[in-house]
């Protein structure tokens, strides 16, 4: 992502609010049964394998899943030097389209080995609005467009991304810094493609 200095005003919603902040939950080994068992055995004998572990204890929140579908689109529409960033306005409100191709546009230039990471560290919800407080790497993640090697050292900032509710579905409207976040210690993990 470019240089996030943005500023959005919102319609303020007040009371009846929901928050969540709760520690990542950790791996555990699963048991699942082998297909190889052979037929004179009356059971198959079980294997371990790792469960993989989710990017944070947000990911079945919608607004969290509406924010990880455009990240990735964006990854798309930067490959393709898609200008007018036709995949990821679709989880935009258009109202927002502008200030969100103007966060990402400086990174045309660039590759993305995948969706931007970030961690989401709070998801609060009052009637239609919610923001998801995030650890963004912000710097550093699009490499240079041939090469694909880094060209800038990597930042992980603290952003808000406010999501309205619009049709019977979150779109992201806004996206603004967030100093009150605390991202020291937060572990952002990179997917790559």
């Amino acid at each position: 992502m470019g240089t996030v200095a943005v500023g959005v005003v919102l319609a303020g919603c007040g009371g009846g609010s929901t928050s969540d902040a709760t520690p990542t939950p950790s791996a555990s080994p699963s048991v699942t049964a082998s297909p190889t068992a052979s037929p004179s055995s009356p059971t198959a004998a079980p294997t371990r394998s790792k469960t993989i572990k989710p990017l944070s204890a947000f990911e079945g929140r919608p607004q969290v899943k509406v924010i990880r579908k455009w990240v990735a689109a964006v990854a798309k529409d930067v490959n393709a030097n898609d200008k007018k960033f036709s995949a990821s306005s679709a989880f935009v409100a258009p109202s927002a389209r502008a200030l969100f191709i103007g966060v990402v546009s400086p990174d045309l230039d660039k590759f993305y080995p995948g969706p931007t990471p970030f961690t989401p560290v709070s998801v609060t919800s009052a009637k239609g609005t919610s923001h998801v407080f995030a650890c963004v790497m912000t710097f550093g993640w699009g490499l240079s467009e041939k090469a694909h090697r880094k060209v800038e050292k990597k930042k992980i900032e603290p952003l808000d991304f406010t999501l309205s509710m619009r049709n019977h579905r979150w779109t992201l409207s806004g996206l603004v810094q967030s100093p009150e976040t605390d991202c020291d210690g937060v572990k952002v993990k990179e997917v790559r493609h």
